[in-house]
């Protein structure tokens, strides 16, 4: 090992506890207050506004699920309706962490998984439905068709990581 590196790998192991201890005491979470700002900024902000709305939601659900009940049904819609990829991907990802009602969002992330056309929207959902636990294993077949391209590695690679993570849950 070179010297110094040692140093780097406690340093990052570190960085990288400190970072989950402050997740798990909530200080990267919007307030409960802020929730319902967000959920507009949902229904009306700009493509930029929406992915980080939805990003903060699922953040918050993640860790506090009752805190964004409300926002359920609009992450929903902008995954099945909204016409940019980066806020589809980022609802995707939100309902994955939320894991609301997780045999209803898992029909609708696999129909998204099948229908979009977006690479970066096909991989969070395969994330998010590798999130739902026994309920995705209705995903499994879809799955380990992407897993088996031989033309899309990034899809191939995703569709393995989320089958892997299905199969230890």
């Amino acid at each position: 090992m070179k010297p110094g590196t040692r140093v780097l790998i406690a340093a990052v192991v570190l960085g990288l506890a400190a970072g989950q201890a402050r997740l798990d005491a909530g200080d990267f979470l919007i307030k409960k207050e802020d929730v319902p700002k967000a959920i507009a900024r949902l229904k009306s902000g700009s493509p930029a506004e929406k992915a980080k709305a939805a990003k903060d939601l699922g953040d918050r659900g993640a860790v506090k699920f009752n805190d964004v009940v409300e926002a359920i049904e609009p992450l929903k819609v902008l995954l099945a309706n909204d016409a940019n990829g980066k806020v589809r991907a980022a609802a995707a990802e939100a309902l994955g962490k939320i894991a609301p009602e997780p045999p209803d969002t898992v029909l609708l992330l696999l129909k998204s998984l099948k229908e979009d056309k977006d690479e970066e929207v096909k991989i969070a959902d395969m994330f998010a439905i590798a999130r739902m636990g026994p309920d995705a294993k209705v995903a499994m077949n879809e799955l380990q068709k992407y897993a088996k391209d031989k033309d899309n590695k990034k899809l191939s690679n995703a569709a393995k990581q989320a089958l892997k993570n299905l199969k230890t849950k």
